[in-house]
């Protein structure tokens, strides 16, 4: 490498030696999370929305929002995951109380 060339590292954090279906199951679980809120953070100025772009990223939002809830109560999910969807959507709704 060059002078004044930075590395890039990786910042998403690594699950090492564990089994990589695992750590498929644990990503998709973790988009689902991400998704997930950032629905709730562009409902939560849901009624500032004026323009015609800001309505339709909020039903686009409204429709993420169900689509996760839907799939955090799935036999999909539990397949995925130890923990209970419904504790994760509540844990998620008293984040939101935050925003």
């Amino acid at each position: 490498m060059g002078r004044g060339v930075k590395r890039r590292y990786r910042t998403e954090p690594t699950f090492g030696d564990r089994d990589p279906w695992e750590n498929l199951a644990t990503a998709i679980v973790m988009r689902a999370i991400r998704d997930y809120r950032a629905a709730l953070r562009v409902l939560a100025r849901e009624d500032q929305a004026v323009s015609v772009r800001q309505k339709n990223e909020a039903e686009r939002a409204r429709q993420t929002k169900e689509e996760c809830e839907e799939f955090f109560r799935s036999r999909e999910f539990t397949a995925l995951s130890r923990v209970s969807g419904e504790d994760i959507l509540e844990k998620l709704e008293e984040e939101a109380d935050w925003l």
